[in-house]
Order: structure tokens, then sequence, then C-alpha cells
């Protein structure tokens, strides 16, 4: 996997975690402040705002923004805002019975999300079931091209990968990018490349798909 560039987000948040893409600009969860950030592809903080508790993943799928909100042992949401911070809806996880999650991505039409029993969740908008896969890995950050799926996890702080499989959970090919950083987390695909949180260095790569 080839790194186009990295940039240093830590003078922006130290926590980095979550990661998705309008195209147009990037958009990053920060664990340090409990903030959703706005930035452009060089890295410019352009907006921000707060969410209620520690932020993981999130996702758009160009006009609202989602974010996986956790607090042990109560909170387990997805909120959907507006791209300013107001709140739209919220799909109560703890309630259906995941108490933890981390990776989140959309296709525009579904949500997708992970659980630490190494399973991914495929449901509506409004939280209904649609599908599972099992990956065979915690997925910590999550993304789609539509067509694929991409997926970060670690091995204990000693190694970080990003994953690719299709939406039968069949896995495509699995990128060692310990080099570049070890904790891989939050992931998004603007068509062309990768762009990835490593959190280890609190950075933000892009990265092509091989």
């Amino acid at each position: 996997m080839a790194v186009i560039q990295t940039i240093d987000i830590s003078g922006i948040d130290n926590s980095p975690y979550g990661l998705t893409t309008d195209g147009k600009f990037l958009w990053f969860t920060g664990q340090q402040n409990t903030r959703v950030y706005q930035i452009d592809k060089q890295g410019n903080l352009i907006s921000s705002f707060g969410v209620t508790t520690t932020p993981y993943d999130m996702a758009t799928d160009g006009k609202f923004l989602w974010v996986i909100l956790f607090q042990f042992p109560a909170i387990s949401v997805i909120n959907q805002y507006d791209k300013t911070g107001n709140l739209i809806s919220s799909i109560d996880l703890a309630a259906l019975g995941f108490l933890f999650t981390e990776g989140l991505t959309t296709d525009g039409k579904f949500l997708w999300f992970s659980c630490p029993t190494w399973n991914l969740r495929q449901i509506s908008k409004t939280g209904d079931l649609i599908n599972l896969l099992n990956p065979v890995a915690e997925a910590q950050g999550l993304t789609t091209d539509k067509k694929f799926i991409w997926f970060t996890y670690s091995d204990d702080s000693a190694a970080g990968f990003i994953a690719q499989m299709d939406k039968a959970g069949n896995r495509i090919q699995t990128i060692n990018v310990s080099a570049t950083d070890k904790l891989p987390k939050g992931i998004t695909t603007d068509g062309k490349f990768l762009w990835w949180i490593g959190s280890k260095n609190d950075i933000l790569v892009q990265s092509d798909k091989t």
C-alpha cells in the first residue's frame, strides 16, 4: 500500500478515532475533546461541533453525519447530525443488545457497524437489522466504496492492518500498515484513495488501495 501523504492532526485533537468524507472534505472524531471536526484534504480545520460523550467511528451519506457514541455501561448509540451539529435522530444500540460498537459506515441506503464479537451488522437508518457478516477480526474502522467493505484492526498494538472484503464477507486482501502506524482506526474512501487515522501517531494517512 503506497502512502501518498501523512498529516499530523494532533494539534486539532490528540486522540483521533473515526473518519469519513463527503468527497470534498474529511470529517473525524476526536476523543480528547469529544468533538467532530471538519477538515480539508491538507489537514486544515474548517469547523467542529461537540458531542455528549466519547465518539468512535462516523459515516456520512453526503448530507448527514452518523456518529457512534459510547460510555460504559449504559450509552451506546448512533446519532445522526446535520453538518452543523444539530441532532436529527438517534439509534439506541444498547436497547438492541449492542453494548459496545466501534466501526461505522454507510452505503447511502444502509448503515454498517462492527461489534467486539467480530461481527458486522447491517441495519436500516432506523435501526432494523438487515444482515450479519463475520470479518474474522474486530473491525475498529469501517468504510465502503459501494462494492467492497474496508476495515481496520490491530493485533494488541503490535501490528496494524487494513482489510478489504466483499459484501458477502469474503476477504479480498489484507495489508499490514504497521510501518506507518500500528493502531489504525477510522477509515474512509473518496473513490480513488483510502484515508485512515493512525491513532498511535495521531496522523491522517492518504494511501492507494493496494
